[in-house]
């Protein structure tokens, strides 16, 4: 039996625009970043920031697409009418999830490099 008094999402004008603009922002630093073959990312109050290249690069580069994806959906379920805000909901905290996971791993990967122990034999 469906709910008759089904209302569905609204979200206001400003920030759907604001979500596309943010999310078109992040793909086009995500190619530039591609193509430059490091992603600078600027550091809080005067501090040095952080440069990513080679693996790093790319887990940063996929959770930036993630991001967009997600602020994407928040723009796509405005438009969706039926009532599955359930399902946006769930797949926005999967996305999220592999988002924040990718920049974690780049950062620990960035700070703590894979060590490489040399045997020497005799």
């Amino acid at each position: 039996m469906k709910n008759s008094t089904y209302i569905p999402n609204y979200i206001p004008k400003s920030e759907r625009i604001i979500n596309f603009i943010w999310g078109i922002c992040l793909v086009i630093y995500a190619i530039y970043g591609y193509f430059m073959g490091e992603l600078y990312m600027p550091g809080r109050r005067g501090t040095e920031g952080t440069t990513f290249t080679g693996d790093n690069l790319v887990m940063i580069i996929v959770a930036m697409f993630l991001g967009a994806l997600n602020l994407f959906i928040t723009i796509v379920d405005h438009y969706d009418k039926r009532d599955n805000e359930k399902n946006y909901k769930f797949i926005s905290r999967i996305i999220m999830f592999f988002s924040i996971s990718l920049i974690l791993g780049a950062f620990y990967e960035g700070f703590f490099p894979s060590i490489t122990v040399t045997v020497i034999q005799s």
